[in-house]
């Protein structure tokens, strides 16, 4: 039970919480297999590899002057026991058939999604403040938000997804099938009318054509130039199979229109921040889509959506689109985004689903 965790005795144990990850690599050559958002993560907590591997750079290349090798590559080491292998991949299904196949090489392997320290960048600034007392100054809101929810899948993922933050430990969640992700659950409005903020280098379209095919309207949203360019060429291409009108905003989504520092280093994550290498253009989907009736909103826009949504509050009040809206960039996400949503007094049914066995990639869908 949520009530029982989130209470002043368990305190001790949130502070106290450390797994042994330090000491298991203690006196280890380390292998990094992958350095996207959790191999950053590990960089940023000082975990420094000897070995990179990743399917992005050749053998004998180097990443932040590391040494980028192969599997083949490092089946040739024979002192295998002096290295562990930290598989820093986000799908569990990949990081399991790369487990077996080192370990079947002779490499002590980990999988860095086990440890804590791999959800780091899903905090916020008031948890490293404040701490376990971040939780029991936002318990009413926790129990609110949890009473929104009706199936029993959305609930079970509710509380593990909570209690991964207030226990500081890998909890496993009920994943659906990734393919599903951002089409997923009873909706009810369809597909013909899309927006999609975060589109990446055009990988969720991809996903929706596979599924549904070619659909009325889009419109996209993707600050990052590199993935904006990348965006570009797949609709361009394959425009005459996507839909009927296409819209692209190289631009963030906010919760008002303003120039904001953005962080471009990690493709796959790029992200507002005050630490940013580049600044941004943000708008409001109110002001910038008028008339466009959307039937569904993607967001997944690393933290900003609860700002993104309230600057949408004007279409979802008109239009009452279905939602798809990642929730786990930060902890208090997933309570406040369908407390904000349930004030509105729109109707919303509303539902969550997880995609890869972890925090990561977990979806709040509401649905009129």
């Amino acid at each position: 039970m949520l009530s029982e965790k989130i209470s002043p005795d368990r305190k001790n144990l949130f502070d106290t919480a450390k797994n042994n990850f330090e000491n298991i690599i203690k006196n280890k050559k380390i292998i990094m297999y992958g350095v996207g958002a959790i191999g950053a993560t590990l960089f940023n907590n000082d975990i420094i590899p000897d070995i990179v591997i990743d399917e992005k750079f050749k053998s004998g290349e180097k990443y932040k002057n590391i040494l980028c090798s192969s599997i083949e590559d490092i089946t040739l080491i024979e002192n295998k026991s002096d290295y562990i292998v930290i598989i820093a991949i986000r799908s569990k299904h990949v990081c399991e058939n790369i487990f077996i196949r080192l370990t079947q090489l002779g490499f002590h392997c980990i999988e860095a999604i086990e440890f804590y320290e791999s959800f780091s960048p899903f905090t916020s600034p008031e948890v490293k403040n404040d701490g376990f007392d971040y939780y029991i100054k936002n318990k009413d809101k926790i129990l609110e938000a949890q009473k929104l929810f009706k199936d029993n899948l959305s609930l079970e993922i509710y509380e593990k997804f909570v209690s991964t933050h207030l226990e500081r430990k890998f909890i496993e969640i009920p994943c659906n099938n990734i393919i599903y992700q951002y089409f997923d659950t009873p909706l009810n409005k369809g597909y013909n009318r899309v927006i999609n903020c975060g589109s990446f280098d055009g990988d969720t379209i991809k996903k929706l054509n596979s599924i549904y095919g070619k659909i009325k309207a889009i419109a996209c949203f993707e600050p990052d130039l590199k993935n904006y360019n990348l965006l570009l060429n797949y609709l361009t291409t394959h425009h005459d199979d996507i839909a009927d009108e296409i819209i692209t905003f190289p631009c963030g989504v906010y919760g008002e229109n303003i120039k904001l520092n953005f962080s471009s280093e990690i493709t796959t994550s790029s992200a507002i921040t005050d630490k940013g290498n580049e600044i941004i253009q943000c708008i409001k989907l109110d002001n910038s889509l008028l008339g466009f009736n959307p039937s569904h909103i993607i967001m997944d826009i690393e933290g900003a959506e609860l700002g993104a949504l309230k600057g949408s509050e004007n279409i979802l009040k008109k239009d009452k689109p279905d939602l798809a809206i990642c929730v786990y960039h930060l902890p208090n996400h997933i309570w406040d985004i369908p407390l904000y949503l349930n004030s509105l007094n729109l109707d919303y049914t509303f539902y969550l689903r997880n995609y890869t066995g972890y925090i990561y990639e977990t979806v709040l869908y509401a649905t009129v």
